[in-house]
């Protein structure tokens, strides 16, 4: 065994064997340390204030003209003078932005000064003498400086939380849903916050320090110690303390002479929301740190009883491990908490301003507010020296009367001038009418609306702002473009690529740096405002509470109807849906309680709220073991968006069909999110369960209709008894003969017979339900109300109950507005935001509403998960329809965008009324009609755009110009035509790229509309995915004619959302369409081939030089790059253009007119111009298409799916099977193709593969699209 020791040996003996060791030691001794500076370890932050600090030095050395100063502070740099110090302190007074007022702080000023003196002391080893410094802070309090440079004596508030702060954010925390993104993160967080208000540690020493950052140094689990301490009257359930090691104070880090440690006991019973010993137990058990304990039980009620007090024992590979750990991405994308990764104070700090934002607190707290609450409890219980002891201070420092001690007194002062003593009860209203809490309103500004925000954008100098950073992006193209135009072949490449990159280099810095500039005064300003916008919204909490006015959009107590857009920003409270049943003759009441046995879900949440608030145990040890396991029992992470009173299980699984649910599993599923998909699934469920209950109480009953073959049979299973109604009122909807001049209801009364008789009934399963008490819905109907959160089960078939509850939504929402008024109507939108001509849209904020002043149809919808439902206006106020479509909630946006496209594509071209009776009399033409419908009632007729801050919604395209008329004064016939008007100046914008302006009523302003933008767009073709200068001439002329989906360019960039092009020129005529044709032109610059140069060079490139390929094997880039250059200039005006060989393109469309002499060209025409003349002759009809079995022949594929579609099942046609004839073939035996329904196989009988194969989709289309 090696000795833990060695021998004695002399100073100088270990001094060698070290530097043995250590080469770096032994080449210190050799060389010495004769003439170097050594500087003191500083923090990064420290060192940033003095860079700061020299750099305006140095700028003050630019700035001064009397004598030269050293612009570096560095060994060897003469001291300056007291004047030129005093010169730099006016410098800083002037020059200095003050953020509490319009100059800066004296106290600023002050402590500038003093980073200078140790910069001078620190860099250049000259420590400024006394007398200089006492006459350099005299000048700074001096009359002279007053009134040349006042300063600001303004201090930053320094509010003081209380302990109530601190149970609300804890309450506050446990219910939040955005904020978080794991739960255990929830539990750090609060944990982090009780230990800093009852240590009052700096949060330095609790998590990684920022200027510390990336050293990982926090509380580990080996600054833990958690104590058990028998109980000698229960001796199974012992004491508990936690011990809280500091190893990192102020000043000290690293030194074990300055650790502290602090013994936390267990909070009481009905206070176990703010126990900091539970919450350690949690992490732990979690964590498994612990080596003889898996489970709570096992550390609050032991199966052995303690008979000292001892410590439990910590795993070695937990020592290290940070109990605050940082929330980390997993190998799936999840968020999850890391194993070693140390949580930073600047995330603890984010998250607690979140939270003071989101509750809407007046001022913020920060970690330092724990502390300072801290101090002032300790200053009441505690002498001077404990209390400085605690919170680090040094002696005599008097730190805390300076920056801790609050200047709110919560005494009874009253009490003690009149000598009854101080009244708990007034020192409790004192501190509760000073908490930070008071005033504070969650319905204030979170984040800017819609007009701030683009009144910030409208600002001049960031408008010029954004025109620098769009001309230095413009520069940058030009040069990147210059850069890829280059030829390699030629022999000033390497100059010239050295030449432009030099440029390129400094312009691209310039851009960045602009662009950075934008966004740091965009977000101050933002900052600004929002601050601005908040202290106005508190200014007026008193007025709101002595009138009753509202406290925000949509929440006031006054409002009879509450807008819908109220819900949006209601608190997040857990609901349960409820369930409200009618039952029918055959079909008894089922109780309620049965039918939600997948609904009723337990959120963890809400249980462990339960628990914290609402619990009593029989005893300590059962208060706290439920706290620790409803901490274990949370989910990872925090569930996605789902309906009111669902959610997934615990381990992020489906409740009914146990797919998985977590956020990432939902990512690339479109429309299909986790609470909509789960919402699906318990109403799936919910129809099964329902339906199985209602056939096992169903009672046996026999067939009353009159003359019924099947009288006597008794029908003992619903299914059986509702197939054969079924087939008595089919005989209800055929045509009426002779023998049965009308079709009414034979069905009898069972106790005196009467037959019914009724005739003309719409829905006969209704007719059933209301009328004889029976259920003949194949499927029992179950509805769910978005605005209740209720499941409606029609169990009796009359539908009555949710008709009725149909019918107090409509009374409550737009029955106030269902009289039309005559007279004028203010149609001005409300808070929307016309958008810039490049997006064509109106944009306004979530959850925003009207306060009453119109109907909301626009609703809210949410990650997938309808907050408020959308209603379509037409449909509403539509008599026509039944009530279960006019108030047809829709939850999609998607659908109700489809929805709400269909009534606009019928509306006509007329002058009519807004079908929302509120908005009068006034009419609009069918343009107008669309943008009122758009902009005054936010409904999407012409669709929505994908946002994410803002809600947008298209507006209409403007209508295109009429066409100007000819002019024909060049020619020399004398033609009579009337005097046309002058061209204007600059071409009319096209349809898809103007925003037009919103409708004015007759009491209302209109909106002006945007002023439009040229004729040549560029645009990012959807078509072939390319960018072409002129969008509008490439998809009129191109097969991108078909697809016709572009987005403008801006920057060169596709930017707002897809628009379509009106097209005016014919369809491009190509033949040969389903094979790949050879593309005899090569682009130098691009490098890629085209039918014909003009497409590209000209509209989608800048160069002007391309090469000829006489074949398909030249397309080789060994063999193309040796073909020789053509200019397209040169080429196009030469009388005889080269032809490529193969090409399928002619130069020009034949027949053509012929173009006339120079002097018959009229104005804009050209050489180059080539007027295709189409063939009016009709083309005769081709049957393509053949049924294999009945051998009918079909033009397209819509007759053969139509044919398909119509198939009997004992039809010889059933199996599909077709043939798709052979173009070109004159062989009679192999004109038709044999195409099989699976697709599968493409020949039969030994034929030859013709010129294209038929594509699986097309037999998928055949059963899907029957036309």
């Amino acid at each position: 065994m090696v000795l833990a020791t060695s021998a004695p040996i002399s100073d100088t003996e270990r001094v060698r064997l070290r530097i043995a060791a250590n080469p770096v030691l032994a080449d210190v001794f050799a060389r010495g340390l004769d003439g170097t500076y050594h500087f003191k370890i500083l923090t990064q932050p420290t060192l940033d204030v003095h860079e700061n600090v020299r750099m305006k030095w140095r700028d003050f050395t630019d700035f001064y003209e009397r004598d030269d100063l050293p612009a570096e502070i560095v060994v060897g740099t003469k001291l300056p003078s007291e004047g030129v110090c005093k010169e730099f302190v006016m410098y800083l007074a002037v020059g200095l932005l003050g953020r509490l007022s319009a100059t800066t702080t004296r106290r600023t000023v002050r402590q500038y000064m003093y980073t200078f003196f140790a910069c001078w002391a620190r860099y250049a080893n000259e420590h400024i003498p006394k007398p200089m410094r006492a006459q350099i802070t005299a000048f700074l309090q001096s009359v002279e400086l007053k009134e040349i440079a006042p300063l600001s004596t303004a201090i930053r508030p320094k509010p003081t939380p209380t302990v109530l702060d601190l149970d609300d954010l804890i309450r506050f925390v446990w219910n939040d849903t955005s904020i978080f993104r794991t739960t255990r993160s929830k539990a750090q967080f609060n944990g982090i916050n009780i230990i800093a208000a009852l240590t009052g540690h700096r949060p330095g020493g609790i998590v990684e320090s920022t200027c510390y950052s990336g050293s990982n140094e926090c509380i580990k689990w080996k600054d833990i110690a958690c104590m058990i301490i028998p109980d000698p009257d229960n001796p199974f359930i012992p004491h508990h303390s936690t011990g809280v090691r500091f190893r990192n104070p102020k000043g000290h880090r690293g030194e074990e002479a300055h650790e502290t440690t602090a013994m936390l006991m267990m909070e009481p019973m009905g206070n176990r929301a703010a126990c900091l010993v539970s919450i350690l137990y949690y992490l732990g058990i979690e964590d498994g740190v612990f080596l003889d304990i898996e489970t709570a039980s096992d550390i609050m009620n032991p199966n052995v009883a303690p008979t000292a007090t001892h410590r439990l024992t910590i795993k070695e590979s937990a020592l290290d491990q940070p109990v605050f750990r940082a929330e980390v991405l997993d190998d799936d994308g999840n968020w999850c908490i890391s194993d070693t990764k140390a949580l930073k104070a600047e995330t603890q700090n984010f998250h607690l301003r979140k939270c003071c934002l989101s509750m809407g607190f007046i001022r913020h707290i920060n970690m330092y507010g724990w502390r300072r609450l801290a101090a002032n409890e300790f200053a009441r219980v505690l002498s001077d020296t404990d209390r400085d002891a605690l919170l680090t201070h040094a002696p005599d420092s008097h730190m805390f009367a300076k920056a801790y001690k609050t200047r709110t007194s919560t005494h009874d002062l009253g009490g003690i001038l009149h000598q009854r003593g101080e009244d708990p009860a007034t020192i409790a209203l004192a501190q509760t009418a000073s908490s930070m809490s008071v005033g504070r309103d969650a319905d204030a500004p979170q984040q800017l609306t819609v007009q701030q925000r683009a009144a910030i954008d409208r600002e001049p100098v960031l408008v010029a702002m954004r025109e620098d950073c769009s001309a230095a992006r413009i520069t940058v193209a030009d040069l990147v473009r210059d850069l890829k135009s280059l030829d390699p072949e030629d022999p000033a490449f390497t100059d010239a690529i050295a030449d432009l990159h030099a440029r390129l280099r400094p312009e691209r810095q310039r851009l960045q740096k602009l662009r950075a500039t934008y966004v740091v005064t965009v977000n101050r300003e933002r900052m600004f405002r929002l601050a601005e916008a908040k202290k106005a919204f508190h200014a007026g909490a008193s007025h709101r509470q002595l009138t009753g006015e509202p406290s925000s959009s949509g929440s006031s107590r006054a409002l009879t109807r509450p807008p819908l857009a109220d819900k949006t920003r209601q608190a997040a409270v857990t609901q349960l849906p409820r369930v409200i049943t009618s039952s029918g003759k055959e079909n008894p009441a089922v109780v309620a309680s049965s039918l939600l046995q997948d609904l009723s879900l337990v959120d963890p949440t809400t249980l462990l709220c339960d628990i914290l608030y609402r619990f009593e145990g029989s005893n300590l040890a059962a208060e706290a073991i439920a706290c620790v396991n409803a901490y274990l029992g949370l989910p990872q992470r925090r569930f996605a968006a789902c309906y009111p009173g669902e959610a997934p299980t615990a381990s992020e699984k489906c409740p009914v069909c146990d797919t998985d649910c977590s956020p990432r599993a939902f990512d690339q599923r479109g429309s299909v999110t986790v609470g909509s998909h789960i919402h699906s699934c318990l109403l799936r469920a919910q129809q099964e369960r329902i339906q199985q209950h209602v056939e096992d109480q169903f009672e046996p009953q026999r067939c009353l209709w009159t003359n019924c073959k099947h009288a006597d049979h008794t029908f003992d299973a619903r299914p059986e008894f509702v197939h054969h109604v079924d087939k008595h009122i089919l005989t209800l909807s055929k045509p009426l003969t002779k023998n049965f001049p009308a079709r009414v209801c034979q069905w009898s009364d069972e106790n005196d017979g009467e037959i019914c008789g009724e005739e003309g009934v719409d829905d006969w399963e209704k007719h059933f339900g209301q009328v004889h008490c029976i259920n003949i819905n194949s499927k029992i109907k179950v509805h769910y109300c978005v605005i209740c959160t209720e499941w409606h089960v029609d169990e009796g078939g009359d539908g009555l109950e949710w008709e009725n509850h149909l019918w107090t939504h409509w009374e409550e929402l737009f029955g106030p507005y269902s009289i039309r008024i005559d007279g004028p109507v203010d149609h001005t939108p409300i808070g929307v935001e016309f958008t810039a001509a490049l997006d064509n849209a109106v944009e306004y904020g979530h959850g925003t509403g009207f306060d009453g002043a119109c109907p909301e149809f626009h609703g809210e919808v949410a990650h997938g998960v309808p907050d408020v439902p959308m209603h379509c206006p037409v449909c509403v106020y539509n008599d026509e329809l039944p009530i279960e479509d006019r108030m047809f909630q829709f939850v999609t946006n998607d659908v109700f965008a489809r929805h709400m496209k269909e009534h606009a594509a019928n509306l006509e071209d007329v002058q009519s009324q807004c079908v929302v009776p509120s908005c009068g009399t006034d009419t609009f033409s069918s343009f107008d009609l669309k943008t009122h419908m758009v902009a005054f009632h936010r409904v999407p007729m012409c669709g929505f755009g994908r946002t994410q801050l803002v809600r947008r919604l298209k507006l209409p395209i403007l209508p295109p110009p009429p066409p100007p008329p000819v002019d024909l004064t060049h020619t020399s016939i004398d033609v009579d035509a009337p005097d046309a008007p002058d061209a204007p100046d600059a071409p009319a914008a096209p349809a898809a790229s103007a925003a037009p302006a919103a409708p004015a009523g007759p009491a209302g302003p209109a909106v002006p509309a945007v002023p439009a933008v040229p004729v040549v767009v560029g645009g990012h073709c959807y078509g072939c995915s390319r960018k072409w200068r002129d969008i509008g001439q490439h998809i009129n002329g191109t097969k991108c004619r078909g697809k016709n989906q572009y987005r403008l360019l801006q920057d060169n960039k596709p930017v707002g959302d897809k628009l379509q092009w009106t097209l005016t020129e014919p369809p491009p005529q190509h033949g040969d369409a389903g094979k790949a044709q050879f593309r005899p032109h090569v682009c130098v610059t691009c490098r890629k081939s085209f039918h014909h140069i003009r497409e590209h060079l000209g509209t989608a490139c800048a160069g002007a030089n391309f090469r000829i390929l006489s074949c398909a094997k030249d397309a080789k880039s060994s063999v193309w790059k040796t073909l020789p250059n053509h200019n397209i200039d040169n080429w196009l005006a030469s009388n005889d253009i080269v032809a490529a060989t193969g090409s399928k393109r002619p130069r020009s469309p034949v027949p053509t007119e012929e173009v006339p002499d120079e002097d018959d060209r009229g104005e804009g025409s050209s050489k180059r111009a080539h007027v295709a003349l189409p063939s009016r002759s009709p083309s005769p009809l081709v049957f393509r298409f053949m049924c294999n079995k009945c051998q009918v022949q079909f033009p397209d594929v819509d007759d053969l799916a139509s044919h398909f579609a119509k198939l009997r099942t004992n039809s010889k046609c059933r199996d599909k099977m077709f043939r798709r004839r052979i173009d070109g073939s004159t062989d009679v035996g192999r004109v038709w193709h044999t195409g099989l329904r699976t697709g599968k196989r493409m020949l039969r009988n030994g034929l030859q593969r013709p010129s294209w194969t038929i594509p699986t989709c097309l037999l998928c289309r055949l059963d899907l699209k029957p036309t």
